[in-house]
């Protein structure tokens, strides 16, 4: 799996993140349309977001239609539901739901008569103490790059995921791993740009934001099976990741807490 090919790469150095795909690259053949859904809940204080595109056979770019009318749920182990409300084409956004440790959530999508559902369990979160920068030597001399510091609580089954953002510009690299090897450990955690089209190094001024997110296993595994759909892995033919979402759609709900720390270089 790549996290391990990764991270012998490192080892003199310390231990990174597993960079994941950048995007949903979907990988279809010419078949009917399908529906696709991205999903996130967090416990905190912004929206809610489901976003459902359908796939168009020509578009190489995976540049889908929004669809338009749909009815979408999100409700909890609590009680507690709400219809989202459609802002935008395709993009459907909770005006008062805010997820919370510890509970399972269902999303209901309704469209032309069929549905779709998927449910994901935010784990409780893991604190992420700080945000700091670790230079790495490389061919051009000492290289800097943003890196977490948590610790991981006892017990085996915590998965995290880190988005990387460069002057408010999201930099094309996801990261996720699971605690498997760090169990109870103190993490120090380096992001590198891995596959990142070009590699830009950081400047004097810029500012690095890194969103930690602690998600369930399925959007642990449904990220990492997204990495070789991409054509990352050696498998023979890549396929689409296994959705957590009922019936047939393509993509994923993930209910995850989320934490953001800014360092600005001076």
């Amino acid at each position: 799996m790549k996290q391990l090919t990764y991270l012998a790469a490192i080892i003199i150095t310390g231990i990174s993140f597993a960079s994941c795909t950048k995007v949903i690259d979907v990988n279809l053949d010419k078949t009917e349309p399908k529906i696709v859904i991205e999903g996130n809940l967090t416990d905190t204080a912004g929206p809610g977001m489901v976003k459902i595109t359908r796939t168009i056979d020509i578009d190489k770019n995976n540049n889908f239609p929004g669809v338009r009318g749909a009815t979408v749920i999100i409700k909890d182990d609590a009680g507690n539901e709400e219809v989202l409300t459609e802002t935008e084409a395709g993009v459907y956004k909770t005006m008062t739901l805010r997820g919370v440790e510890g509970r399972t959530y269902t999303l209901t999508v309704s469209i032309d008569g069929t549905t779709y559902t998927a449910v994901s369990h935010m784990p409780m979160k893991v604190a992420y103490d700080s945000l700091g920068l670790k230079e790495v030597r490389g061919f051009d001399g000492l290289v800097p790059y943003p890196t977490v510091f948590y610790r991981d609580p006892v017990g085996i089954g915590n998965y995290y995921r880190a988005v990387r953002y460069v002057n408010n510009i999201p930099d094309g690299e996801l990261y996720v791993e699971s605690d498997e090897f760090i169990d109870g450990k103190n993490r120090e955690a380096i992001l590198f740009n891995g596959d990142s089209e070009e590699e830009r190094v950081l400047q004097p001024g810029d500012v690095v934001t890194v969103e930690m997110q602690c998600i369930d296993k399925q959007m642990y595994e449904y990220l990492v099976e997204r990495e070789e759909a991409d054509g990352n892995s050696q498998a023979a033919a890549p396929a689409n990741p296994t959705s957590n979402i009922s019936n047939g759609a393509i993509g994923y709900f993930s209910a995850h807490t989320s934490e953001t720390k800014v360092l600005a270089l001076p």
